[in-house]
């Protein structure tokens, strides 16, 4: 029988005695603790009532110290995800069970609900488990109890190796999906967003433009969107749904957009002007040097009170006279910006 020792196997079998049974399931069986829950376990699905009673009692009972040292062994899975519903009050105990790998990622993504910041922390450490459910990234980034500095470090570590991801495999997207998007905009996302279903209509490009009342609509039913749900839809969706998601306040949204393979020039020259978007999306923008090669993306980037100083300060100098002069009058621009542009026109007058 799978998960348990020889000693411990007499009794769950079949043709095993009630009386033995019995005896197990009142945990009164010279058996280590690691066995003898296993076998409780397994004991609480008996066919005799009386057996099945006697294994739940015993293992609710089971006393705190030898679950905190069981719960980190090689248990089984639904034995851990059994004691991460009925011991989700004792932060110790799921603690032991969080660190578990053999909990299952349901299980983790039910105690990312939590209120205790401690719990949330570690589980924001545990990448692996993130990158293949989608349900505890999305419980994590929505739960007003992680910190922000967690929040923070999340966003920084998936904007980081969003380029990475996008190579690793290609996403299974569902068919009727996938027969819409031309073959070159098919990208591969992490695990976490493969389970996350886009209609048709987010991922087209419409033929007309849409009207206040759509443009209304399709905001609206972003705004109800999970975080995977956005950032799947920042690399794959329409245009109208780029023009929303890159102002969104998760940064990991608004970078996706910019990394989307359906993103174009002109796209990023009108994001690069506006002062809704974050330092982060100016950041990756500046960063591509193919982009950066358009005058007007760099004349944008420069100009934009949002973009980080040093970024700002590396293109200023590349800036033609005219704009140079513009700039120089500090409106609505970073003072050290102007400060420099009027030194840079008196460098070369």
């Amino acid at each position: 029988m799978n998960g348990v020792s020889p000693n411990a196997e007499i009794y769950l079998k079949k043709d095993a005695p009630k009386n033995i049974r019995l005896m197990a399931a009142k945990g009164a069986v010279p058996l280590l603790p690691a066995d003898l829950l296993i076998v409780l376990f397994h004991l609480t699905q008996d066919n005799d009532p009386e057996v099945a009673r006697e294994a739940k009692n015993s293992l609710d009972i089971t006393p705190r110290n030898i679950l905190k040292n069981v719960l980190s062994s090689d248990l089984p899975t639904p034995l851990l995800d059994y004691f991460s519903d009925i011991k989700k009050d004792d932060p110790e105990i799921m603690e032991v069970i969080i660190l578990n790998k053999k909990t299952s990622d349901q299980s983790i993504a039910k105690i990312v609900r939590s209120s205790n910041p401690k719990l949330l922390e570690i589980v924001s450490h545990n990448q692996e488990r993130m990158m293949r459910s989608a349900e505890i990234l999305n419980n994590l980034l929505e739960n007003p109890y992680l910190s922000q500095v967690s929040r923070d470090r999340l966003l920084e570590f998936f904007s980081a190796r969003m380029p990475e991801l996008l190579k690793e495999k290609e996403a299974e997207l569902p068919q009727d999906v996938t027969a819409e998007l031309p073959q070159e905009v098919k990208v591969e996302l992490p695990k976490a967003f493969e389970a996350v279903e886009l209609p048709p209509e987010l991922i087209d490009d419409g033929k007309e433009p849409l009207t206040e009342q759509e443009h209304k609509n399709l905001y609206q039913n972003i705004q109800k969107m999970t975080a995977s749900a956005k950032i799947k839809l920042a690399l794959l969706g329409n245009k109208e749904a780029r023009n929303i998601l890159i102002r969104d306040a998760n940064k990991l949204v608004a970078a996706a957009v910019v990394k989307s393979p359906k993103v174009t020039e002109s796209e990023i020259a009108m994001v690069s002007q506006s002062r809704n978007v974050s330092e982060e999306v100016l950041r990756i923008i500046s960063s591509n040097k193919e982009w950066m090669k358009n005058y007007q993306i760099k004349l944008s980037i420069v100009s934009n009170p949002k973009t980080p100083l040093p970024i700002a300060m590396k293109y200023l100098s590349s800036l033609k006279g005219n704009d140079l002069k513009q700039l120089s009058l500090g409106r609505n621009i970073s003072a050290a910006v102007a400060s420099s542009a009027k030194r840079l026109i008196s460098g070369k007058g």
